[in-house]
């Protein structure tokens, strides 16, 4: 029977410190010559399709939707590929394991993220929901307006900065310091929010149909939120100062 000094000796020790809270990072691009012209290429090659492809979209939406998230996955695909590190390289042990075994870590990421992206589109449909957007109606409507949001703001913050959950309760508390990657998911956010704006207006433009304009607002946030956090003196920003120190890369 183990005596009681033993006991004690095992119990917690109740003044002990508590372990430092997480640091947070942000991701830099790459900056090889390639990475540069897809982050270029990719933002106008989405913006000059979507606008050709608008009529098609207020004319039709399911069908227009449909063929502009199939489109906008692949060029996704290829930007975080191109131009995003994975989150295994933010270390210098991680960096060398990618190194000695290839590009196969990040495409087994980049295809775990998208499906990541893809599996939380039903949230992202109750959430509009319960934003104000038509819960019996329309129901292909706002999944396919969830899914644009999922693939162009989610994917790519789940391969940068992978599922840790500290990481994500910055992120969803915005204590996430700004980079590319959390820029487009900001600016998505503000983009969809301000792009609901002119649905109520007594208009009768058909491009007012739920929901065309919260997509237009969202890609259009989306572009500007990487380029100002990615591009400017915000980067390595925080919007909400967390108790969480900024780790230097």
């Amino acid at each position: 029977m183990p005596s009681s000094k033993g006991a004690r000796a095992a119990a917690p020790n109740p003044t002990a410190e508590a372990p430092p809270p997480p640091s947070l990072a942000p991701v830099p691009m790459k900056s090889d010559t390639l990475s540069l012209a897809v982050q270029v290429a990719q933002p106008v090659t989405i913006a000059g399709v979507f606008y050709g492809a608008f009529p098609l979209i207020v004319a039709s939406p399911i069908t227009g939707l449909q063929n502009m998230l199939a489109f906008v996955t692949v060029l996704q695909v290829v930007y975080v590929l191109a131009c995003v590190p994975v989150v295994a390289t933010k270390s210098k042990l991680g960096r060398k394991k990618i190194a000695e075994r290839g590009n196969r870590p990040a495409l087994f990421s980049c295809i775990l993220s998208l499906l990541l992206s893809l599996l939380i589109t039903p949230f992202v449909h109750l959430i509009l929901v319960l934003f104000g957007g038509p819960f019996l109606t329309h129901v292909p409507h706002t999944l396919l307006c969830a899914a644009h949001f999922s693939v162009l703001c989610c994917f790519p913050l789940f391969y940068a900065h992978g599922v840790e959950a500290p990481t994500w309760l910055a992120i969803g508390s915005l204590g996430q310091p700004l980079d590319a990657t959390y820029g487009a998911f900001c600016g998505g956010l503000v983009g969809a929010w301000l792009g609901a704006v002119p649905i109520p207006l007594d208009w009768d433009r058909e491009w007012q149909k739920w929901p065309l304009t919260i997509v237009c607002g969202m890609y259009l946030g989306v572009a500007v939120g990487r380029l100002v956090a990615g591009c400017t003196p915000l980067y390595g920003k925080r919007v909400v100062q967390l108790d969480m120190p900024v780790k230097e890369e």
